[in-house]
């Protein structure tokens, strides 16, 4: 049985679970995403890991090692049946949870803008290619990822092919994925922190509704 897929919104909202004293903030920045099976599936990868999925992304360079605000920071896409999240993860110092945020809606916007460099392009692609065969060295990996052809109805060439589609992206596609598959209007926020400290400034930066829930 499939469960009915989670609808999309246009409201964004910011969530604060209030965890009194805390010296940090866990922040997580999302919205509905897209199946597996869809046919953006690669440009949207290479897009993700341009964005928050290497240690070399946009996010995570500009939250830690430009501004210092975390040990790191990183975007995800949970690839499923039916829509899964995309997501944006990270931990900051209470009194930067604002700023941070703010950076994270910024870097959003400016993949959905401008064109990548190539170089942004090449080491996406170098990475995606060069951990592929990295994931399929166990019989159990191997196992697992002949499952997922019949769980997410991929074709039986899917990993003969994988490598290939991913060096044919480009950074045209990856823009057309960004603007078809971020939605800043939809971010959904949730930030575990203390509510105290980091209420206001949150609000000052309207990207949503604030509500306040206990721990």
């Amino acid at each position: 049985q499939q469960l009915t897929a989670t609808a999309r919104t246009s409201l964004k909202s910011v969530h604060i679970i209030d965890k009194q004293n805390a010296p940090q903030s866990e922040l997580r920045v999302g919205h509905v995403g897209l199946p597996r099976k869809n046919p953006d599936f690669f440009p949207t990868l290479v897009m993700n890991a341009v964005l928050g999925g290497l240690f070399g992304s946009r996010i995570n360079l500009n939250l830690r090692e430009a501004r210092g605000y975390t040990y790191g920071a990183s975007s995800y896409y949970d690839w499923r049946r039916g829509p899964g999240p995309f997501v944006v993860s990270t931990a900051v110092q209470s009194e930067v949870t604002a700023p941070a945020l703010r950076e994270i809606f910024l870097e959003l916007e400016r993949m959905r803008r401008d064109l990548i460099s190539e170089d942004e392009l090449s080491l996406a692609r170098d990475y995606l290619d060069g951990v592929f065969p990295i994931r399929y060295e166990t019989t159990a990996a191997i196992a697992s990822a002949l499952a997922s052809l019949v769980i997410y109805g991929l074709p039986a060439d899917y990993y003969d092919t994988y490598r290939n589609r991913v060096r044919s992206v480009s950074v045209e596609d990856v823009l057309q994925a960004a603007r078809a598959h971020l939605h800043p209007s939809e971010l959904q926020t949730v930030v575990v922190g203390d509510a105290k400290v980091i209420r206001d400034s949150l609000a000052k930066l309207q990207i949503g509704d604030v509500k306040v829930h206990e721990a």
